[in-house]
């Protein structure tokens, strides 16, 4: 039973009031937990630099409709529309194309579609190996001896099948899938529609699978109204200890602990909720910042994105200025820049042991690079 001339303490009115300030605290993020559940959650204002504007140089590399890109060592991976093979490789101390690699087929080496994972590593006879996750299988391309032979030449190929298992039948997304160590594997199992009809979706989901067994994570309990909205870009810390997912209309950034399954989440102070993107429907342009891109280095997460600041291109539209922003693996701000106003990048490839960044802008398919050490310094 309760005692009421204890419950009007000064002691429980002051617990009382820190109670209510708690919950005002948490209603200024502006989570509802039905769209987004992460396990931890932390504001930044990460509000770019606009004194500081880093200096672009322009490269001159011809590849034909680029859609994705990432860089190791002196090579550029460039993923193209094809028509008969998906990635080109740029070699980065001439500028010039080597390779066309991934062509497109159902042959053993041969690829439905890919996505370049942005994971490299050496194999037992030191040759890099690129990891790609294509429609149904997890493959690892041998790109010193595609490059020796000129070829396209497959280290391993493994089901998605045989790695990890559905949740439900109808859990048709798309699976980008990361090896992350002895018998473990990191997978973001995208959004898919449990109803093309009626337009209901499944929203995403965090898979970690070890030799013990497989851990769903599932940090968007309903899905939005938008399959648009949960777009994001995926990649791994390279010691395969965690993992980064980046909204690319929202300023989220998740960080996933790939030991515990423990989700820490990012947000911009000023930034667009997924509870007022499903009031509203839709998302304003003054609304949107957004990352257009990610790279990852054992210290940092980098992000190309668009800044608060608007101006006017070449063109005459009005576009936000884009910005590079810093994080570590905590989550917290450490830097950011503006890139010049007259270039608008779509991707970005980050070379962490040199600091590099490389760009390219989708209209005008020019390539960039950027000095990032000052920045990270």
């Amino acid at each position: 039973m309760l005692n009421y001339n204890t419950m009007l303490t000064p002691n429980f009115i002051f617990v009382l009031l820190g109670l209510l300030l708690c919950s005002c605290g948490s209603k200024e993020i502006g989570e509802d937990p039905r769209f987004f559940a992460p396990d931890k959650f932390k504001i930044v204002n990460s509000a770019p630099d606009t004194t500081k504007v880093l200096k672009l140089e322009k490269l001159p590399i011809e590849v034909y409709g680029p859609q994705d890109i990432c860089a190791v060592d002196s090579l550029l991976f460039v993923r193209t529309m094809g028509p008969d093979k998906l990635i080109t490789i740029v070699n980065l101390n001439t500028n010039q194309a080597i390779i066309k690699i991934a062509p497109i087929g159902r042959g053993p080496n041969d690829f439905l579609e890919c996505i370049m994972n942005n994971h490299f590593f050496y194999n037992d006879d030191g040759d890099l190996v690129m990891e790609l996750s294509d429609e149904l299988y997890l493959k690892n391309i041998n790109v010193s001896k595609s490059i020796r032979e000129q070829g396209t030449f497959l280290d391993s190929s493994i089901k998605l099948a045989d790695i990890y298992e559905n949740l439900q039948a109808e859990m048709f997304g798309y699976k980008l899938v990361f090896h992350c160590g002895e018998e473990r594997y990191f997978i973001k199992h995208d959004i898919s529609y449990q109803d093309a009809r009626e337009g209901k979706f499944t929203p995403p989901l965090y898979i970690i699978k070890t030799s013990e067994g497989q851990k769903n994570i599932n940090v968007y309990p309903e899905a939005l109204n938008s399959q648009l909205a949960y777009a994001s870009y995926t990649q791994i810390k390279p010691d395969g200890t965690k993992a980064v997912d980046v909204m690319g209309l929202f300023d989220y950034i998740n960080i996933i602990d790939l030991k515990t399954g423990t989700v820490t989440a990012v947000g911009e102070q000023d930034g667009l909720r997924f509870a007022d993107y499903q009031e509203a429907g839709q998302m304003t342009l003054e609304r949107q910042r957004g990352i257009h891109s990610i790279g990852v280095s054992d210290k940092y997460i980098v992000t190309l994105g668009r800044g608060s600041v608007y101006y006017t291109a070449n063109d005459g539209t009005r576009r936000k200025w884009p910005s590079i922003r810093v994080y570590d693996w905590s989550g917290n701000f450490v830097a950011s820049a503006m890139l010049p106003q007259r270039i608008y990048p779509f991707q970005m490839a980050f070379d962490a042991e040199n600091n590099l960044a490389y760009f390219f802008v989708r209209e005008t398919e020019e390539f960039y690079r950027c000095d990032l050490s000052e920045l990270l310094k």
